[in-house]
């Protein structure tokens, strides 16, 4: 709100403005443009990642008080749909729970899954894959087919949040492929239903992993394939390991970090406005 005389704060969710993760489109030229100007007139910058706060530093070194607010969860049905993992089966059932943006790289899920099946220390000789979210997943469809891999696939679109905790809860394993993220929500939504995720080593995977984490060593696909087998021995998720990642889940329910913005917002009174406003005039809350 540029001409609006009270303080403001902006609050930032794609790491994509501040790298180069997304193609320089003309859309994403301009996008940048108008972000570098609120960003110059916010009294405060808010990130959902330290991650996401250092990019941010890095390319606008300008700006001013930033702070790091997670992204808050309401994780009931994810607490009503975990259960305890069931005997090891002959079809590993995988879960793929992002989106079909480029930057998610969903092709590779085909190439992971060709390497877990060709690795001769595996004792699968199938597999089930669930694709949840938006897109068509065309390349992914089409390496699928061209690999021509023992593999059932499902492709969900759209689900309620209470029908993505069951996807999660009924998977063996959770596998993110993407290049890059400013947060990674089924981090935290894998951890509540009790399963392993495996991801590629973008920096927030390490920033928010927990004990149910295997981040890969590099971004390939027999990188990601090695983690995924490892996700998939069940012994090494005990009842022990699976509390202890409910717990690492439950640092990020949304009342406590809408607590942490609460105070932050609270702690802009002082200030009559905004930098760019022009003119002092109090700030009345309302």
């Amino acid at each position: 709100m540029p001409r609006c005389s009270v303080p403001q704060a902006i609050h930032h969710q794609d790491i994509g403005s501040f790298t180069d993760l997304h193609p320089p489109t003309l859309r994403q030229r301009l996008k940048l443009a108008q972000q570098a100007r609120d960003l110059r007139r916010a009294d405060l910058t808010i990130t959902n990642s330290e991650v996401l706060r250092r990019a941010i530093a890095e390319r606008h070194p300008e700006v001013g008080r930033t702070v790091v607010i997670r992204n808050g969860f309401d994780l009931r049905p994810f607490d009503d749909a975990a259960s305890d993992p069931e005997a090891p089966h002959t079809t590993p059932h995988v879960l793929v729970p992002q989106t079909g943006a480029p930057h998610k790289r969903n092709a590779l899920v085909a190439d992971v899954l060709a390497a877990l099946l060709e690795d001769p220390l595996s004792p699968f000789a199938r597999v089930r894959l669930t694709v949840a979210g938006f897109g068509d997943y065309r390349d992914l469809r089409s390496r699928l087919l061209a690999l021509r891999l023992p593999v059932s696939a499902e492709f969900t679109g759209y689900v309620s949040r209470a029908e993505m905790a069951g996807l999660y809860a009924s998977a063996n394993a959770v596998l993110i492929t993407s290049a890059g993220e400013s947060f990674c929500n089924p981090i935290i939504e894998a951890h509540a239903a009790g399963r392993p995720v495996v991801t590629a080593p973008f920096p927030v995977a390490r920033e928010l992993a927990g004990p149910m984490s295997l981040v890969a060593t590099s971004f390939q696909a027999n990188a990601l394939a090695a983690e995924l087998r490892h996700a998939l021995e069940p012994a090494r998720w005990t009842a022990a390991v699976r509390a202890a990642g409910r717990r690492h889940a439950h640092r990020f329910l949304a009342e406590q970090q809408a607590a942490t913005l609460r105070a932050e917002l609270a702690g802009l009174r002082h200030l009559g406005h905004g930098p760019a406003a022009g003119q002092s005039a109090p700030w009345r809350e309302g």
